[in-house]
């Protein structure tokens, strides 16, 4: 969830305790110090100044090796199966909600959702695949769920509004925010409850006004959301499940 100011990446291996630990590495002439992160699907990187020696990165990780070993295992054990039954009665997660699917069969050229109360409803003939209607329609929730909010925030962070808003379907990241000012954000956050998407959403904002992960930076964030961190720690708790 950082601004994408890399300007160079590549991606290296190395064999350690009898395992090949692959990681990628982000190169900024923004950035003066090494960060080393572990994502929820155990991607390694390593985001560094620009001009660091491979050498250099690689010593930094095995000195971290048994904290990237420990994070990778934490993240498996919570990983929550990645297909999630759609069959008729299935229960799928909406912000802070539980809907119902009902699939109704009938003869049409254009499938459709419509959701009353806590029951989302599917009118489609029996040979459509269900996933890919479900995918787009919590995208387009997604979108206007998004737009509200950062519409909401942005006033109180005293930040001007993204240039452009993007919902994506971003692998490893939750949200991103370009040196353009334009913010992505991940549909799948949708899924979610609705304080994780306010978190991604004010991080991503704060971008804005700090373009980094200083001291300023988080501040901005605590001021806005006191109890960030207890956010934080829940999307990385849950994030692997968070698919459909």
């Amino acid at each position: 969830m950082r601004p994408s100011a890399y300007t160079a990446s590549l991606q290296d291996e190395l064999a350690v305790a009898g395992r090949t630990l692959k990681y990628a590495v982000s190169l900024s002439p923004r950035r003066r110090t090494l960060c080393l992160q572990v994502h929820v699907d155990g991607l390694v990187r390593v985001c560094a100044p620009a001009g660091t020696s491979l050498r250099t990165i690689r010593d930094f990780i095995h000195q971290r090796l048994d904290w990237v070993i420990e994070k990778q295992n934490k993240f498996s054990s919570t990983r929550q199966p990645e297909v999630r039954s759609l069959e008729e009665g299935a229960s799928l997660p909406f912000l802070d909600r539980v809907l119902i699917l009902r699939t109704h069969l009938v003869s049409t050229t254009r499938p459709r959702l419509c959701l009353r109360a806590d029951e989302l409803s599917l009118f489609a003939p029996s040979s459509i695949e269900t996933r890919p209607l479900l995918q787009n329609w919590y995208k387009e929730q997604a979108r206007i769920h998004v737009e509200r909010r950062i519409n909401y925030y942005a006033p109180l962070i005293r930040c001007p509004l993204p240039a452009r808003i993007r919902i994506a379907d971003q692998k490893t990241r939750w949200g991103s925010c370009s040196a353009r000012g334009s913010i992505s954000i991940n549909w799948r956050l949708i899924l979610a409850p609705a304080v994780i998407v306010d978190y991604v959403v004010v991080h991503e904002l704060c971008h804005l006004l700090h373009p980094n992960h200083s001291a300023r930076f988080w501040a901005e964030v605590r001021h806005t959301l006191p109890d960030y961190l207890a956010v934080r720690k829940r999307l990385h708790e849950i994030g692997a499940g968070l698919t459909l």
